[in-house]
């Protein structure tokens, strides 16, 4: 597989599977400008982060899951 990823607004990024065509759009939950995206595990998984969050989402599923560092 190969991922592309596409920086729309500092707020919103959009990983495309190449081979596929899937679409995954990473918005940070809590509204923080993303700051770095790197594509894992064979272009399936998404590990994202922001100055106080870590977004880990799967390409193949979709699932996103965002965890804030904010005590």
């Amino acid at each position: 597989m190969v991922s592309c990823i596409l920086l729309v607004f500092v707020l919103q990024v959009i990983v495309k599977n190449l081979s596929t065509g899937m679409k995954v759009v990473l918005k940070s939950f809590y509204g923080y400008e993303i700051d770095e995206v790197r594509i894992q595990g064979n272009d399936r998984y998404i590990v994202a982060h922001s100055s106080d969050t870590l977004i880990l989402g799967d390409l193949q599923t979709t699932n996103l899951s965002e965890v804030s560092s904010s005590i």
